[in-house]
């Protein structure tokens, strides 16, 4: 009787876990991507790409004061279609490239305010 009772208490349990099989899919999910979010906030604040971003609250006032250096020609999003349009387009789109070929990703200096052609600006962000 002894193994009777231990193969029903077993079939109890399977059945519980078949029942809430999907409840525990749905936690482990969870518990999944709050871990991954967590490592990637991590990664995200100990870099400095969090310095880089003014999308935060902190930065409403200083937002403003950010000034581009638009040094680079642009190119008119309305006109004639002709070659002429082509050729002015090309040039741009080399100057663009010669720009971006300059920097190099791998140095710290690429994210400094001179690489993005920004002026900084002469306040500091509120706490």
């Amino acid at each position: 009787m002894n193994v009777l009772d231990e193969l029903r208490k077993e079939a109890a349990l399977r059945g519980r876990y078949e029942r809430n099989k999907f409840t525990f899919m749905l936690g482990g999910v969870v518990v999944i991507s709050l871990l991954l979010v967590s490592i990637a906030m991590g990664v995200y604040n100990t870099s400095e790409a969090a310095q880089l971003d003014l999308s935060g609250p902190r930065y409403a006032g200083v937002r403003d004061q950010v000034v581009q250096n638009k040094a680079l020609s642009t190119y008119p999003s309305s006109g004639t279609f002709d070659q002429q349009s082509f050729d002015d387009f090309y040039k741009a789109y080399d100057q663009h490239v010669q720009a971006m070929q300059q920097v190099n990703g791998y140095d710290p200096a690429a994210v400094n305010n001179d690489s993005f052609n920004l002026i900084a600006p002469t306040a500091t962000p509120s706490q």
